[in-house]
């Protein structure tokens, strides 16, 4: 709790920079609480699923090929609440723009990763599920479409949101329109912030 206050401290300090030194700051922050993040994600995990860190391109090891997968599904469905909101996918935030890469996208998928991803991949690992790799450390048929199947399952989980259930998909629609009206109206939206 000390250190998420201590994070607030820091992002409310951040006001009045320019867009790059904000942008910089936002990333160093995101950076020191993602380690954070996946410390404690670690310490979840039995010891034999041997997962030290997180690996996003190149991963060999099951537990970050199954988080590395289960983004994809994710991304693809961010895409399609983005750019359904008239927002363009390719106009970021706080990642980068490079060219023919979708930062919005990237940056909107953020705050559905831990519930939508990081959650049901942890708990299939807990409960001693391990996924079939073949020679080069792809997901085998089977074990992409048991993956698969309990990420889609997150997508039709209901949250509460404002008083009410909600399904994740109406969701992430709800929060693209909110985040295209906040871009044009130069306002705030909330984001989203679910149980673990």
């Amino acid at each position: 709790l000390a250190e998420r206050e201590s994070v607030a401290v820091e992002v409310a300090e951040i006001a009045g920079m320019s867009i790059r030194a904000c942008r910089t700051a936002l990333m160093n922050i995101e950076a020191r609480a993602a380690q954070s993040y996946w410390r404690g994600l670690r310490a979840m995990l039995p010891d034999e699923v041997g997962f030290t860190a997180r690996v996003r391109r190149g991963a060999v090891d099951p537990f970050n090929v199954c988080l590395n997968y289960g983004y994809v599904i994710l991304y693809s469905r961010g895409w399609n609440a983005v750019a359904g909101a008239g927002l363009d996918p390719f106009a970021g935030f706080l990642h980068a723009d490079r060219d023919g890469e979708a930062t919005l996208v990237f940056d909107f998928i953020e705050e559905f990763r831990p519930y939508v991803v990081d959650r049901p991949v942890t708990a299939l690992f807990t409960k001693r599920w391990r996924p079939e790799l073949d020679d080069e450390g792809t997901l085998e048929f089977e074990s992409r479409r048991h993956l698969a199947t309990r990420v889609l399952e997150q997508f039709q989980a209901a949250v509460a949101q404002d008083g009410r259930n909600v399904t994740v998909d109406a969701l992430m629609s709800t929060h693209a329109y909110s985040l295209a009206h906040a871009v044009e109206t130069d306002g705030e939206r909330e984001s989203f912030t679910a149980p673990w």
